[in-house]
């Protein structure tokens, strides 16, 4: 999805604005990742089930990172929703594939993986428009750093997210499924 932005960032902006450009993102994700993660837990959840699922949970974390983002902006933003993200994320995850809760541990692993791969993609994004990013990019035009820049971020937030993910699939797939409340037997007369 970063390629989007880097390729496409400005046309988008343009003509959808930012929470657009967010909107269209995530479909695609949603899009291709429900058809290439399913595979990882296709023992445990049908695809239509695990699509439904995955939107869910992914929109949700959509909304809360960009809730976190347009609300506080700058670190605090990205901070904030770098935690409460992926941890709305994998607690819908799990809830909608009725597997056991997560616990605090898988949490903590999910939120530090997205956090890594989200925070090393900015530094990275911001070293190649850095001057020592431009010293020794000096062959690149301004927009190729930029382009190159979008896409190492991208590269980094993707590797930090899908571990994040592959975590919770991992859950899914081995944990067995959480027991369905037994209905409550009608009382004697």
């Amino acid at each position: 999805m970063f390629g989007l932005w880097a390729f496409g960032g400005g046309w988008f902006y343009k003509n959808l604005g930012e929470a657009g450009f967010y909107l269209v993102c995530a479909i695609a994700f949603i899009g291709l990742s429900g058809m290439l993660l399913h595979g990882l837990v296709a023992q445990r959840v049908t695809l239509p089930r695990f699509y439904g699922a995955f939107t869910l949970a992914f929109m949700t974390y959509s909304v809360v990172w960009s809730a976190c983002w347009f609300i506080l902006r700058g670190k605090n933003g990205e901070w904030a929703g770098s935690v409460a993200g992926p941890v709305a994320l994998a607690i819908l995850l799990l809830r909608q594939t009725k597997t056991h809760p997560a616990s605090i541990p898988l949490l903590l692993g999910v939120v530090a993986l997205h956090s890594l791969g989200y925070f090393a993609g900015d530094s990275l994004y911001h070293w190649v428009k850095s001057p020592a990013g431009i010293e020794t990019l000096s062959s690149l035009s301004k927009g190729e750093r930029f382009k190159l820049g979008a896409m190492l971020w991208g590269l980094a937030y993707g590797l930090g997210l899908g571990s994040a993910l592959g975590l919770v699939l991992h859950q899914i797939a081995t944990q067995p499924p959480k027991a369905e409340a037994a209905p409550a037997s009608p009382l004697p007369n």
